[in-house]
């Protein structure tokens, strides 16, 4: 299956949204581009490490194109928008392993118009804990930087944006 990583905020809302998906296999909540392997909670929250929260997104391209997903990622950034206080770890961003995902991820934003959002080639993807996987769904009523709304519309937004 094709894997695309994708970085939208803190991961526990960017995997939920992706888990509702149609096309979507499977999703793991992770780090991208860290210096360092296996960061630390302490080196990740310090910038040290240099990890941004992502989701690797697998899917089946029958069901749900490249396409798609990239205009579904620009509106979830457009939609949950950083600010100066957010840290590193938990910018915007699109990490490719293909020039077609590369030229996909920069058709979406363009689109968009979105400024500040990293799309670079993926160096390094680390797994985070059992514990912080599909989070949302197992801790019902913790917090999220996703709107709700969002959240429920994601079927409503893939029609459209796979048009």
């Amino acid at each position: 299956m094709p894997t695309v990583y994708l970085a939208g905020g803190c991961y526990w809302g960017v995997q939920t949204y992706y888990d509702r998906v149609q096309g979507v296999t499977s999703t793991v909540a992770g780090f991208a581009q860290s210096r360092i392997p296996r960061p630390t909670g302490e080196q990740i929250a310090s910038g040290e490490a240099g990890a941004v929260e992502t989701v690797a997104v697998a899917y089946d391209s029958q069901q749900v194109s490249l396409q798609t997903l990239a205009r579904l990622h620009a509106l979830l950034i457009q939609e949950t928008p950083a600010d100066e206080k957010t840290p590193i770890s938990e910018h915007a961003g699109f990490y490719w392993t293909d020039s077609e995902q590369r030229d996909a991820f920069e058709a979406a934003i363009r689109e968009r118009n979105l400024a500040d959002v990293t799309i670079e080639q993926l160096t390094r993807f680390e797994e985070s804990s059992e514990e912080q996987q599909h989070y949302l769904a197992s801790h019902p009523g913790a917090e999220c930087h996703i709107p709700l709304a969002l959240l429920n519309e994601v079927g409503k937004y893939q029609k459209e944006l796979s048009m």
